[in-house]
């Protein structure tokens, strides 16, 4: 039932005689952050960070991420809360990399080399042309953008992987859990079993457009001192191509109608509709979760509390 929701649901976007190609029609050295976000500011469309709000699954509304996109109105005041998440995340989002660039070359052999490709430093403007042919033989051409920025991509024998990273902070930098950072991961690993849908979308994006058939979801739970590092892996299916394709064609039409005459009622997202399809999504595309040291499978969960929330990561 789940694999026929998911997959009834994306057949409308890709027809038989239609075809699409993506190229990158603009590249963004990141040197300065504050330069970056204006420059990204400027731009007015879709990145993979939004891409869940689009099917109800993200931190933001969806209508609120398409009327700041589209201009009708500016981004609210990040409370503290949300702040504080950010600041610990781009604190140690480094220090993630580290780990798993000394992990990547633990496995590394003489005739098997890793390539960082991009290392957070380059984003970049998509744009996808969808075309598609009548039965009068006539086609059209439609364009769609769309804003990448993926935080790790290297090569192993001329094949990309894509390596998204995060660092949650509850109870970690906001002191809402008086566990250990060990309990805190293992709460979250709890929770969310194949990974966070929000996560795992926003990779698979990075992915598909750095033609990369493996991504990762690495998560580094830290207080400063202590450190737990929980990875996900997936593989690119067809349906999860069909979920990003349709996501940024739905974000591109209605910021189109947004700059038309503005939203007048909220976006409908089909939240609990799309929770299904993208359980169904992330199982078929699951590959692997682990610490980088030790097999998270082997350590028991039961016996430990969910977490009521996590923190939002509006990063990027």
């Amino acid at each position: 039932m789940l694999a026929t929701i998911g997959k009834m649901s994306m057949l409308p976007f890709y027809k038989p005689n239609s075809k699409r190609s993506f190229k990158v029609l603009e590249s963004y050295k990141i040197e300065n952050l504050e330069d970056w976000r204006k420059w990204r500011n400027t731009k007015g469309i879709p990145s993979a960070s939004i891409l869940a709000s689009c099917y109800g699954l993200g931190y933001d509304t969806f209508t609120s991420c398409i009327r700041r996109l589209s201009g009708l109105c500016q981004k609210d005041t990040d409370s503290f809360f949300a702040k504080k998440a950010m600041t610990h995340g781009s604190e140690y989002e480094s220090r993630a990399k580290e780990i798993f660039l000394e992990h990547l070359i633990e496995k590394e052999t003489e005739t098997t080399k890793n390539v960082i490709v991009n290392n957070g430093e380059i984003s970049e403007v998509i744009e996808i042309t969808y075309s598609e042919r009548f039965i009068d033989e006539t086609e059209s051409h439609n364009k769609y953008q769309f804003l990448m920025t993926p935080d790790m991509i290297y090569s192993r024998d001329g094949k990309n992987t894509v390596v998204e990273f995060k660092c949650p902070a509850y109870g970690i930098a906001v002191g809402k859990n008086e566990g250990s950072v060990w309990v805190t991961s293992v709460n979250y690993v709890n929770r969310y079993k194949q990974g966070k849908p929000s996560h795992f979308i926003q990779a698979g994006c990075y992915a598909l457009f750095s033609n990369a058939e493996i991504f990762y979801v690495v998560l580094l739970f830290t207080d400063g001192t202590n450190e737990e590092v929980v990875s996900f892996g997936y593989k690119m299916t067809e349906e999860l191509k069909e979920y990003i394709y349709y996501g940024i064609f739905k974000c591109n039409c209605y910021i189109a109608v947004a700059k038309a005459g503005g939203l007048k009622y909220p976006v409908r997202t089909a939240k609990q509709i799309n929770i299904l399809r993208i359980a169904q999504i992330m199982e078929d595309s699951f590959i692997s979760k682990s610490t980088l040291s030790v097999s998270v499978n082997d350590i028991e969960y039961d016996e430990i509390p969910d977490l009521d929330e996590e923190n939002p990561d509006k990063s990027e």
